[in-house]
């Protein structure tokens, strides 16, 4: 089409140039065998302005030749002849705007820019209304377009549902969706995008799901042998990965009261445990019994109680030699100042013979040393307690909490050292708390950070929407949206 274009061009201007040359001539020469018929000047120019009415301008300009036979000098006739040159000059100027325009509009169809070829075809239609050539190629961008909407509205179509297959963990769907979209556009690089974050999204999710299965199984190990508390950290880790996980959040419901009672049992029998190595066999009994109706499927404390019971029967036996033996070893270690292990020798004495003052005597002394080395510290009371004070602003919080348990075994009557134990309570609470919400909003913004750089728009917003209900107080998941 362009090389009949060039040819119709050159064949137009050849005409015009020879149009020029007619136009030099003094003399007329006709053109038409009806031309020679006029016979006077008159006829020649009343046929002539007839044909330039009708805008037949080659043959209105061979009967003005005609005419200038007649009177060469003749005014009106020079000008008719001239406005016929400079209409068609006119006409060969109007003709090349044309050219140049229909060839900057092939090169854009051609080169796929079809909005700016549509736009210079209309203006070829400007210049000829009824050129043909133009009229075609406008239907033919428009056929296109009508089938290029069609195909995008099932390219967008396949990548949005692929996006929301992506946050749905449907990898592979999503993957299939994103494939199509290829098919349709293969130059747009959108679908292998997304078929790249696709397939990073899945690696990442497999590993995380390999991390998950192993925390629960091996929480599942302890919860057959009934270490809950073990157990409950295993899942909140587990939960950290998956935190939408139903089945997650209830054995975490579940086992949270559980792990609360067995802490308080560890809590019970570890005092028991030392009243038993200290042969105060009494007081360690009352605590196995209170830890076993914490935890009755726990079979220690049962086992512990039955051990006591069973060493006293036996003490009981030779009872006379087993008192003194109890005593003679209490003085023994009560000399040396090891009032502790002096405090069991007396402990089991007692035990075996309740009635007997001596034992009960040098407890009471044991007491009064505690008692005089307590007054003691009943001095030190106010800097322990600022000890404390300042360890908690600190946020030194175990640090603290020996200070003030320390002040409390001094005056257990004073309710301050309490308090701020409840408050180390609270503010380890607390932090631990934050610190788990750190670490889910951190990983939450880094999967959002690489779903940006991966240009995953979407399905990064989502993402720091959900981190700002972790942190409402940070501005980089606001300063990412937008």
């Amino acid at each position: 089409m362009l090389r009949q274009k060039i040819n119709m061009t050159i064949k137009f201007k050849s005409y015009i140039y020879i149009i020029f040359l007619f136009s030099l001539l003094t003399t007329a020469v006709p053109t038409t065998t009806k031309a020679q018929n006029v016979t006077s000047y008159e006829q020649a120019v009343k046929k002539a302005d007839m044909l330039f009415s009708s805008g037949k301008l080659m043959d209105a300009k061979a009967y003005y030749q005609i005419a200038l036979k007649y009177k060469p000098d003749e005014p009106y006739v020079k000008k008719k002849i001239n406005d016929i040159i400079n209409r068609l000059s006119s006409q060969m100027d109007k003709e090349d705007e044309y050219y140049d325009i229909i060839d900057k509009a092939d090169l854009y169809f051609e080169e796929n820019a079809l909005n700016k070829a549509l736009d210079f075809y209309q203006k070829a239609l400007n210049i000829i209304p009824d050129d043909k050539y133009a009229k075609e190629k406008i239907q033919e961008i428009h056929a296109i377009k009508t089938n290029e909407k069609e195909k995008l509205a099932q390219f967008q179509k396949y990548i949005k549902e692929g996006t929301v297959l992506l946050s749905k963990n449907e990898f592979d769907k999503a993957i299939g969706l994103f494939q199509k979209a290829k098919k349709l556009f293969p130059a747009n690089s959108t679908p292998a995008e997304k078929i790249n974050t696709a397939k990073q999204l899945k690696k990442d999710y497999f590993n995380k799901q390999k991390k998950f299965d192993e925390l629960v199984t091996e929480a599942g190990r302890y919860l057959l042998i009934n270490k809950f508390s073990d157990a409950l950290k295993l899942y909140q880790e587990a939960q950290k990965l998956f935190p939408e996980n139903r089945e997650i959040a209830a054995k975490i419901t579940e086992l949270t009261p559980k792990a609360k009672n067995q802490l308080e049992y560890e809590t019970l029998v570890e005092e028991a445990d030392n009243l038993y190595i200290n042969k105060n066999y009494a007081a360690a009994k009352n605590r196995y019994v209170k830890a076993s109706k914490l935890w009755p499927e726990n079979n220690y404390a049962a086992d512990m109680i039955n051990r006591i019971n069973e060493q006293l029967a036996d003490q009981m036996k030779d009872l006379e030699k087993n008192y003194l033996m109890a005593v003679k070893s209490g003085d023994s270690l009560f000399n040396n100042k090891d009032y502790e292990a002096a405090k069991a020798q007396y402990n089991l004495a007692l035990t075996l013979k309740p009635d007997e003052q001596y034992p009960q005597n040098q407890l009471d002394a044991i007491g009064n040393i505690y008692a005089e080395r307590k007054a003691e510290m009943q001095k030190q009371y106010a800097s322990i307690v600022s000890k404390g004070d300042s360890l908690l602003n600190a946020l030194q919080l175990d640090e603290a909490k020996k200070q003030y348990e320390i002040a409390i075994s001094i005056r257990p009557d004073d309710n301050y050292p309490k308090n701020k134990l409840k408050e180390i309570d609270k503010k380890a609470q607390e932090i631990a708390e934050r610190q788990k919400l750190k670490i889910q909003y951190d990983a939450i913004i880094a999967e959002a950070d690489k779903l940006y750089k991966n240009g995953q728009y979407e399905l990064a917003i989502a993402k720091y929407k959900e981190a700002q209900v972790l942190d409402a107080i940070s501005d980089y998941p606001q300063a990412r949206i937008k």
